[in-house]
């Protein structure tokens, strides 16, 4: 999972020169990368708070989105 999103982010960046600025996902999706991210990096991420980011770029959960699936802006 955390493969595809990196795999978005770069393809964002080479067709547009610039960072993403949003990320939107499922919001199973976003608990499913929270657990994994926790589990890897010991870090514990509050799924709950509005202000989610992923590597610094704000992450929107949407049920308008597949859950796996990314849309990167």
């Amino acid at each position: 999972m955390e493969e595809k999103l990196e795999e978005m982010i770069t393809i964002h960046i080479s067709k547009n020169y610039r960072g993403a600025s949003v990320i939107i996902m499922h919001p199973l999706t976003w608990m499913k990368l929270c657990d994994r991210v926790s589990l890897i990096d010991d870090m514990s991420i509050n799924r709950h708070e509005q202000s989610l980011k992923y590597r610094g770029i704000k992450v929107l959960r949407s049920l308008d989105v597949a859950e796996g699936e990314f849309e990167v802006y």
